[in-house]
């Protein structure tokens, strides 16, 4: 068991306060049910040799010459492309679907240099196609498309960090993954990095750039992107324009009267004002970050109905729970402290919270240990989406 302790709670209880923060538990939203979308097909195109898959040409021969030398990248690549659609020619041989072979004729391409191969292979691995579902591999196929620069493996590497299947969620890399993939032009992972600025996930909160990045997405037809751009002419929690704020007191930074004027709403019981305020001492954006200050605007807002200030109740307790406990709490660290805030969350039902308590029942890290209940919050923090808690449970039977 003390393995296990050093290997689950230290290496991954502890890590820097930001990547707690920002994670939360709206995983589903950028789920690799975002990502299902993709035109498979598509993304699966061959390098113009659909016409040997017809039933047409059994003359093909002199085409098929060039794709028949062994270790050949492209030769493997097509014979996959031809086993994974079936009912047609390859080799002047009639082709069955089989994606069994698919997935080895892809997997060797893959081994001899092929850029899109990896991604296939990651797939099918991913969907449980021609093999058993599993996600480790699934990941490990996308990272290495995602090296070979191919913009839907870096969308799904993205998703693997973000989710935490398959890969230990590490919402930096998430980010990383899905920059350099809008950034080659891929519509989702434009949209994802518009989530990923709107709630200051992996990165620091920009407005601006997640209207941006919308935009760039909803021009590629992406529906998603197009909504959340109505929504935000419509309405938005927290205006573009980067704030720049003062603190309470009410004094005005750069001729900027937002806060102000935010701050009178607020006391004057507007909940959207009491929320925006929230995600400002949530964030420190232009005031000193305080959560105890972001959670009673929360609750304020939340009492009359403000349902996004509902969601962040949960991860400002995480947030509190994570200024207590982790590795870099120095003189302030104090697991009570730490499991008061973290077991808050858990109660509301936040995966990571669940997952933590679990595990410092389970050791008796600041509280009595209780190993049952701490098997029992594990198992509802892997029922609820975190993959980090799905893991030690079927590793280590739980």
């Amino acid at each position: 068991m003390k393995y296990l302790k050093e290997k689950v709670l230290l290496s991954f209880l502890v890590l820097s306060l930001p990547s707690f923060v920002t994670a939360n538990t709206k995983s589903e939203e950028l789920h690799f049910k975002v990502l299902d979308g993709i035109d498979k097909a598509g993304e699966m195109a061959s390098l113009g040799i659909e016409k040997l898959f017809s039933p047409l040409h059994k003359g093909v021969e002199k085409l098929a010459k060039p794709y028949i030398e062994k270790n050949n990248a492209e030769y493997f690549f097509n014979l996959g492309q031809a086993y994974y659609q079936g009912n047609g020619y390859f080799n002047n041989q009639y082709i069955k679907k089989d994606d069994a072979k698919a997935l080895e004729a892809w997997t060797n391409a893959s081994y001899s240099g092929d850029k899109i191969a990896p991604f296939n292979v990651g797939l099918m691995y991913y969907k449980g196609e021609g093999t058993t579902v599993n996600k480790e591999k699934a990941c490990e196929w996308f990272l290495r498309g995602a090296l070979l620069e191919n913009p839907s493996a870096q969308v799904y590497t993205g998703a693997c960090y973000y989710s935490g299947q398959g890969f230990q969620q590490n919402l930096t890399e998430a980010f990383k993954w899905f920059s350099v993939a809008a950034k080659n032009g891929n519509k989702n992972a434009q949209f994802l990095l518009g989530e990923m600025y709107s709630d200051g996930q992996g990165t620091e909160l920009n407005l601006s750039l997640a209207k941006e990045w919308y935009e760039k997405s909803a021009a590629q037809g992406h529906v998603s992107a197009q909504k959340k751009l109505d929504k935000l002419q419509k309405s938005w929690d927290i205006p573009y324009k980067q704030l720049t704020v003062a603190d309470m007191a009410g004094k005005v930074i750069d001729g900027d009267a937002y806060f102000v004027s935010a701050a009178n709403s607020a006391q004057s019981g507007d909940a959207k004002a009491q929320f925006e305020l929230g995600v400002m001492y949530f964030r420190g954006i232009g005031v000193p970050q305080d959560y105890i200050k972001a959670l009673d605007f929360f609750e304020k807002a939340a009492a009359q109905g403000h349902e996004r200030a509902k969601d962040y109740i949960p991860r400002t307790y995480f947030a509190l729970g994570s200024h207590y406990f982790s590795e870099d709490a120095g003189e302030r660290q104090d697991d009570q402290e730490a499991f008061k805030w973290f077991s808050k969350a858990a109660e509301l039902g936040h995966a990571q919270s669940q997952y933590i308590v679990g595990l410092m029942y389970y050791f008796g890290e600041g509280i009595p240990k209780d190993e049952s209940k701490g098997v029992q919050l594990i198992k509802q923090s892997a029922q609820n989406g975190f993959g980090e808690a799905r893991k030690v449970i079927d590793e280590y039977k739980l």
